[in-house]
Order: C-alpha cells, then sequence, then structure tokens
C-alpha cells in the first residue's frame, strides 16, 4: 500500500491509500485511511464516504488495527474522479474527535487534459467548393466513439453520417443529399464532447462556412416600366445623388410594374426586407422561387394622381453564395401617367327654356367647374321652368376622362349630387344615359370630353338659393381610375 504521511496529532489521520494523481490499474487500488491510533470503528465508518465523479459509492469496511480499508461492491471504475473524506466526527473510544477533517483525491484516468478543437475543414468562414463535399473536424487528441456524435449538429439541418477517422482524434461529416448551393451553414460542437478518458471539452465552439465559389456581390443593372401583359414600355433611370440634381420619371402608369435587373440571382428574402418604398405606396414584390435574377414590384397603393413617390433599394441584397450587393439606388417618379388620370369635372349644360318647340329656342346654358358661382337664370314662364311646377328636362354632365377610359355610368350616377339651399331649385333624376342632348350638338369647346345625359325632373320655386351639382369622391372610369376628392360646381339662383 503507498501512502502519504500526514501531520502528527493527538488523534489524527496520519496517512491514505493509494495517494494522489493518477492509478490505471484499478483492479489493484487498495482504498484505505490509517488513523494515529485504534478509533472507534462505528463512528470512523460512519464519517468515510468515497464518491466517484460526484457519486457516492456503496461498500464494505475492512480493518487491521489502525487502518480501515473500504472495498465498493462494483469495484473501481477506469476514467473517473474519486474523492474521499472523513469528517471530524470519527473519534477514538475515549471520545477524542479527529483533529481535523480530511479530504483527498486521485483519478482512475490515463490523463486529465480537456478535448480541444484544432482546426477545420472548411477552415471557419471559408467555402466548400463542391455540392457533395466532406467536412472534417482535427481534435486535439481521440474523443469517445460512441458520444460524440451527439455533440456535433449542423444548421441548417442536412441528412449525412459522421464518422472517427482511425485514431479517434479527427470526424468526418459525409452529406448524403446536396448541400445547399449558396447557403451559410453552422457546425456546432457541444461543450459535453469528451475525449476517451472521459474529460469534457467545456466550452462549446461553432465554425461557419459557405457553399460556394461566388465571392462577386450582386449588382442591380437595370429597371424598366412593364405593363399588365409584361412588355417593357420604357427604360427608367436612377436618381443619383451625387449630381445634386433631382432626377424624376415622369409619365408612371396606374397598371405598371417595376422590373429590376441584376447581374446575377438574388435573395428574395433579403431583398424584401431592404427594399423601401417612399412617397405613400404600398410595394408588392412578384417574383418565383428564392432566387431570381428579374424582381417585378407592383404598386398596390398610389398617392394623389400627379405626386411623386420612389423605390429604394439600399446595398444589402445577398446573392446565392452570400455576398451582399453594395450601392444603392433610388428611383423616382411622378405619378401623372395619362392613362392613370382621374375622372374630372368639367361642367354642365341644360336647356333654360325646355318647353320650346323648336330646339333651337330652348336656350341651352354652359356652367363651367372652373367658373363657380354664375347666375342660373331659371325663369317662371311657361316654357320655362313655371313655379312650382315638375318639368322634364335634361342636363348633360361633361367629365374628362384619362387616355383609353370610357364612363362608367354606375359610378357616376352613385356619385351625382343635386341640392340648393333655401329649396330654391328640385331635380329628381330619374334616367342616365351615355351622350349628349339628342336635338343639340356636343358644346364645341367640351367635345373631346366624355358626356352623360340625366334626365329628370326640374321645379322651380320662388327663393333665390345657392345650386349647387357634384361628382362626390369614389367617382371611377371604365378603367378603374378613381377620383379622391369631391368635385363641385356652385352655381347662384
Amino acid at each position: 500500500m503507498s501512502c502519504d504521511l500526514l501531520r502528527t496529532a493527538p488523534f489524527d489521520l496520519v496517512a491514505w491509500s493509494p495517494g494522489p494523481g493518477r492509478h490505471l490499474a484499478t483492479d489493484d487500488i487498495v482504498v484505505s485511511v490509517m488513523f494515529s491510533e485504534e478509533p472507534d470503528r462505528t463512528s470512523a465508518e460512519n464519517s468515510f464516504s468515497l464518491t466517484e465523479d460526484g457519486a457516492v459509492l456503496a461498500g464494505e469496511f475492512a480493518w487491521d488495527r489502525s487502518s480501515l480499508t473500504f472495498l465498493p461492491y462494483r469495484g473501481l471504475s477506469p476514467n473517473a474522479d474519486y474523492r474521499i473524506t472523513v469528517s471530524a466526527d470519527a473519534r477514538t473510544p475515549r471520545g477524542v474527535s479527529l483533529g481535523q477533517p480530511f479530504e483527498a483525491a486521485f483519478s482512475s484516468k490515463p490523463e486529465d487534459a480537456r478535448p480541444v478543437v484544432i482546426s477545420t475543414i472548411p477552415e471557419r468562414e471559408g467555402i466548400l467548393e463542391i455540392k457533395n463535399g466532406t467536412i472534417s473536424i482535427i481534435f486535439s487528441e481521440a474523443v469517445d466513439a460512441v458520444l460524440f456524435r451527439e455533440c456535433l449538429s449542423l444548421s441548417p439541418a442536412i441528412k449525412g453520417t459522421w464518422k472517427l477517422e482511425p485514431g479517434g482524434s479527427s470526424a468526418t461529416f459525409t452529406p448524403l443529399e446536396p448541400w445547399t448551393w449558396g447557403t451559410d451553414y453552422e457546425l456546432t460542437i457541444s461543450a459535453d464532447l469528451i475525449d476517451t478518458s472521459g474529460n469534457r471539452m467545456g466550452q462549446s465552439y461553432a465554425s461557419g462556412f459557405t457553399v460556394g465559389l461566388d465571392r462577386d456581390p450582386p449588382v442591380l443593372t437595370s429597371a424598366e416600366a412593364i405593363d399588365e401583359n409584361g412588355l417593357s414600355i420604357v427604360v427608367i433611370n436612377a436618381d443619383k445623388p451625387q449630381d445634386q440634381a433631382l432626377l424624376e420619371n415622369h409619365g408612371w402608369e396606374a397598371s405598371w410594374k417595376l422590373r429590376l435587373h441584376f447581374s446575377e440571382p438574388v435573395s428574395r428574402r433579403s431583398l424584401d426586407s431592404t427594399i423601401e418604398a417612399e412617397g405613400g405606396i404600398a410595394l408588392e414584390p412578384e417574383w418565383a422561387g428564392e432566387f431570381t435574377e428579374i424582381v417585378d414590384l407592383r404598386v398596390s397603393e398610389y398617392p394623389d394622381w400627379g405626386t411623386n413617390f420612389a423605390v429604394h433599394v439600399p446595398a444589402g441584397t445577398k446573392d446565392a453564395a452570400g455576398n451582399t450587393s453594395l450601392v444603392e439606388a433610388v428611383f423616382r417618379f411622378v405619378f401623372d401617367g395619362p392613362r392613370s388620370r382621374p375622372p374630372r369635372f368639367v361642367g354642365i349644360r341644360l336647356p333654360l327654356a325646355p318647353g320650346e318647340a323648336a330646339p333651337s329656342d330652348r336656350d341651352l346654358a354652359v356652367f363651367s367647374v372652373d367658373n363657380p358661382y354664375a347666375t342660373i337664370a331659371i325663369e317662371g314662364d311657361v316654357a320655362k321652368y313655371p313655379i312650382g311646377v315638375p318639368v322634364a328636362t335634361s342636363i348633360e354632365v361633361y367629365v374628362d376622362l384619362a387616355a383609353g377610359a370610357s364612363l362608367d355610368l354606375l359610378s357616376l350616377m352613385k356619385s351625382f349630387r343635386f341640392s340648393s339651399t333655401n329649396g330654391a331649385l328640385d331635380f329628381s333624376a330619374n334616367r342616365m344615359v351615355a351622350g349628349y342632348l339628342k336635338y343639340a350638338e356636343p358644346y364645341e369647346p367640351w367635345a373631346a370630353y366624355a358626356v352623360a345625359r340625366i334626365d329628370g325632373l326640374m321645379t322651380n320655386r320662388v327663393d333665390s338659393g345657392i345650386i349647387s351639382l357634384q361628382l362626390a369622391s369614389g367617382l371611377m372610369d371604365s378603367s378603374g381610375n378613381a377620383s379622391g376628392v369631391t368635385q363641385r360646381l356652385p352655381l347662384l339662383k
């Protein structure tokens, strides 16, 4: 039995076995302590304990005078740390307690150095150049061949197998499916990885790599406006802040999309998170798949016609290899396309003497929205508008429409309003048709505008007042262009 001599005391522990350090021949290890004199055996046994990696071992005791030997029921294990303690509760038959508690440690491990990662292939932040390539980890020593797989993980996950190479100090991962080209992967090694002696690594390890050779950042090469059929309409130029001259693209139509061309496929996710809309618009990207060279941007919400908006494409868009664009681009627009112009109320024409037999005598009067509060000479003559008598008449409504659009009669009917103060004049509409008065040509200065005829009954009153004709907000043409404001024509009677 090997032993260490300890301090001498009236009653103390003077030696112990197997001694500090590592003891590989576990079958020959004897765990014992020697007291300075023969103790009370019950108190000595109660004060003794042996732990294996922190767990208390059960066993039996053997005595040889003042020496106590502990025999674990299942023996001692290789690759374990042990600790012997004897508390001060041990005493002599005369009741003298142990001078001080005793504690000692030994190990059955062949070594106690923690394993560490020496390197990885690919190296940290490196590139895996082929889709079916293997990756490797080189450790400072052999690791546990059974448990090591539980400590290794890849993100994003990929199917494959881990294998320890001969010697146990390097591990290789072979994928069972291709790596995703242009994707960043992270290899993580848990702190619980142990070597063949059971020593934990103690600190986790992480290494990232990218699949693919591309190191060139993507470039936004051009932009264009495309129509609803996907046909190119016009090249869109980017504003250049450095020249201090504001560049705006005029003539933008509501049905157009902005098409961006990149030098290589870019990540939909990265572009979607960086692209910005300015000027009260809402953008809806349209593309197929996760990566694309062509990106279509549809504007789903527009500001008022004739106002400005912009699309900002900042730097930071990623390609399939994870490279990010370095140059930003700003495209500025004026929403003033002739096919997107909302309906504009121009004015009205109506007969002041609808009862005259000859069309030429019906005294057609024109009132323009641009000339508000003009006087409408509604008189009470028999052939005109007798007081209190409903008279069949018609009002022409002239509307300036976007190029290619026609009147939406249902929308016009919902939008049309006629009112007066003091009950000066009433008009009850009963029919609306496209076109002008049957007995007269269109009003020449407004011949290019759309016109609808509203038939109804007009009742003249004695009182004067303000007559108001209006087309309410939301008036829409056949192309879907809608007015965002209520348009009024006030007249004086």
